[in-house]
């Protein structure tokens, strides 16, 4: 099982290619961590911390929801990318 900080860098590799590769927009969700109840095997992510990691990386033109009845949020960014 790897820990946290481990799914953390790989996660967020992975939404920068996402969002380098994407020329209008980009969206990814992830287990909160606002639960009462967590599986050792799955990654639970900030939601806060996600959203002001890609303001500084990405892009100032995010959305965070995080309003619907799963223990997930997602967040969706427009970019700039030309083809």
């Amino acid at each position: 099982m790897a820990h946290d900080e481990t799914w953390k860098v790989y996660a967020r590799a992975i939404v920068k290619n996402l969002a380098r590769h994407s020329r209008h927009g980009f969206a990814f969700n992830m287990m909160t961590t606002k639960v009462t109840y967590r599986v050792d095997e799955l990654y639970y992510a900030n939601p806060a911390e996600w959203l002001d990691w890609c303001r500084q990386e990405i892009s100032p033109n995010l959305t965070l929801i995080e309003d619907y009845p799963l223990y997930e949020w997602t967040i969706g960014g427009r970019t700039e990318n030309p083809a």
